[in-house]
């Protein structure tokens, strides 16, 4: 069994192609799960703004705490709307499986195991596994996620 050195690492275009799609698919995973909570922590805060302004018990409970009311309300109609549209939780799902199904491949590629065990050409066939899994991840309908 032989071990790769870095310099052959380096050299390999398909190993090349892996550590890019990998970086790229856990950085882009990192800001869908960012977004994502940003999203849901002011959405907590605009639920708690609703619960509490009205116990307040303000002495101009008039036109603007009602107005004040339907604005968060609408802020809050809004962000559970871009969660809706955008899709961060399945998209930053869909992006960590696939940047851990990457590094599965490196993994066995790098310890020769797995398929890559006594295989004549194993730089073929990462090339060929890297780019399986990141046309299964486009065809989830991911594809909205620019890599």
């Amino acid at each position: 069994m032989k071990n790769y050195s870095t310099e052959e690492l380096q050299e390999c275009p398909a190993y090349a192609r892996l550590m890019a799609l990998i970086k790229a698919y856990d950085s882009k995973g990192n800001q869908q799960y960012f977004a994502y909570r940003a999203l849901k922590y002011l959405q907590l805060a605009t639920n708690l703004l609703l619960v509490v302004i009205p116990g307040l018990n303000l002495s101009f409970q008039s036109l603007s705490m009602i107005q004040s009311m339907i604005a968060l309300a609408a802020i809050n109609l809004t962000i559970e709307s871009l969660q809706q549209f955008n899709q961060h939780h399945q998209k930053g799902i869909g992006l960590r499986l696939t940047t851990e199904r990457l590094r599965q491949e490196e993994h066995f590629y790098i310890s020769q195991s797995g398929l890559y065990k006594n295989i004549f050409e194993p730089h073929k066939l990462l090339a060929e596994r890297t780019e399986q899994a990141v046309t299964e991840f486009l065809s989830k309908g991911s594809n909205t996620v620019k890599i």
